[in-house]
């Protein structure tokens, strides 16, 4: 990648900050009202048979729970490594073009 192109990325990103659900973080919490998984061997009050009825399989990025990125940051130690940011602080962290994908992913087609 050149700088030109991650120049244009983050360009890309920024615009797309300024509309308000454009780009969103997809978190590990599952939208198919299962539960939260356990750590293995550990017993939780995840629900595998309603997971597994869900109408999005867990491959899908719709079967979790997507949160609007508020705030893109580069980080101090990481030169060219961004981390966008939610409200209550989940993020993705990476390089411009890497993390314009992944803030889009939640728009499938």
């Amino acid at each position: 990648m050149t700088t030109v192109d991650a120049e244009l990325d983050l360009a890309q990103l920024r615009a797309l900050l300024a509309v308000a659900g454009a780009l969103k973080v997809i978190t590990g919490a599952h939208a198919c009202g299962a539960g939260t998984h356990p750590d293995p061997g550990v017993p939780g009050d995840f629900d595998q048979a309603i997971c597994d009825a869900y109408a999005f399989p867990v491959t899908d990025p719709r079967h979790f729970v997507h949160l609007d990125v508020v705030d893109l940051r580069e980080e101090e130690a990481l030169p060219g490594i961004w981390r966008a940011t939610t409200d209550d602080g989940s993020f993705a962290m990476g390089e411009p073009g890497a993390l314009l994908r992944e803030l889009q992913r939640w728009r499938v087609p």
